[in-house]
């Protein structure tokens, strides 16, 4: 099994595609697009040694973050496969003879003069050429451009977008270390709630990726991974490294669930009945609180009041009964006597 296939037991390779375009501070430069915003930057060793400008190479890296910026690291550049570029990549390359000063990106309809140039075709055959030059490629764009990683989810948030008029997004946090500084975001574009309520803390999950060349609050050139719900997936241990699930994983798994079941247990004694023998005093009572949702107590002085109120009630009543008594007594007294003298 290859290792560079996976960061601390999770899968973390990503392959993109595209044009050699020089190192800059550490960052080799791909182009997959004629604009230059759009440039995929990969960090590099100091010793690397880049490919020629303006070539068609294939470029494998790690997809790795630092308290939420991520970054892409490289670790190989090679030739450009059939299968990973654009057809015009192969049909036009040696015919253009693109030099490392020139675009690579020019339009096809520039291209009949140079090819005219290069190469002694009739007009027919370049048509030809062209014609098949401009199908598209495997992808979108007709460049590689893929991450596939596995993790666990560390959290999740809801974007909501700057313009009310564009959806917002969800947000994951994609765990591959213990250390939650460095989760990976991924960005999932057309996500509802129900795929926000089903993602649920530590859970395995697999994501397929697009990387983005984007800009941050400041202004400089920041990376991007973005995805969508249909490419979000739950992890099986076949998913990580020796096909095992990590070992720090199972252990924060332990201290999560053990930490969750204590508090929930916390929650239910808090909730529980109270017994006469657990009431606190009236006296004990404080003034606007709320207890667990009951609604709210009494003052002391309302508690008095209502505890006068019933006294009141319990006096009347009791002189009532003690009127009554009498003159329930003199009325079994009569029955008594006008029965006996019945009998006579």
């Amino acid at each position: 099994m290859d290792a560079s296939q996976f960061v601390n037991g999770s899968q973390n390779v990503c392959w993109f595609s595209g044009y050699a375009w020089g190192v800059q501070n550490n960052l080799f430069l791909l182009r997959q697009s004629a604009d230059p915003k759009r440039i995929l930057r990969f960090r590099v060793k100091r010793n690397f040694r880049p490919p020629v400008d303006n070539s068609p190479v294939e470029v494998k890296a790690h997809a790795v973050s630092w308290q939420g910026t991520p970054e892409l690291h490289l670790l190989l550049v090679k030739r450009a496969t059939v299968q990973s570029t654009r057809n015009r990549d192969f049909m036009l390359f040696p015919l253009l003879n693109i030099r490392r000063d020139e675009d690579p990106f020019e339009a096809l309809r520039n291209a009949r003069d140079r090819i005219r140039e290069n190469m002694a075709l009739d007009e027919a055959t370049i048509e030809a050429i062209l014609k098949e030059a401009g199908k598209g490629g495997k992808y979108a764009n007709g460049y590689t451009n893929d991450l596939k990683l596995t993790g666990f989810l560390g959290s999740k948030t809801y974007i909501a977008p700057s313009d009310p008029s564009k959806p917002g997004y969800l947000r994951v946090m994609l765990s591959q270390y213990a250390d939650g500084a460095r989760d990976i975001p991924i960005n999932i574009r057309g996500a509802d709630q129900r795929l926000g309520s089903r993602l649920k803390k530590l859970m395995p999950l697999r994501v397929v990726a697009d990387a983005v060349s984007a800009q941050d609050a400041d202004g400089k050139v920041a990376i991007e991974f973005w995805s969508d719900p249909r490419r979000i997936t739950q992890a099986s241990n076949t998913d990580f490294e020796n096909r095992k699930m990590p070992q720090w994983w199972q252990e924060a798994c332990r201290i999560f669930y053990a930490e969750k079941m204590a508090s929930s247990a916390t929650e239910v004694t808090d909730r529980s009945p109270v017994t006469n023998r657990d009431k606190p005093e009236p006296a004990a009572a404080v003034a606007g609180t709320d207890d667990a949702g009951l609604g709210t107590l009494p003052s002391d002085d309302e508690l008095a009041a209502a505890l006068a109120g019933g006294g009141q009630q319990e006096g009347d009543a009791a002189d009532a009964e003690a009127e009554a008594k009498p003159r329930k007594r003199a009325s079994r007294a009569k029955a008594a006597a006008d029965g006996a003298g019945e009998v006579a």
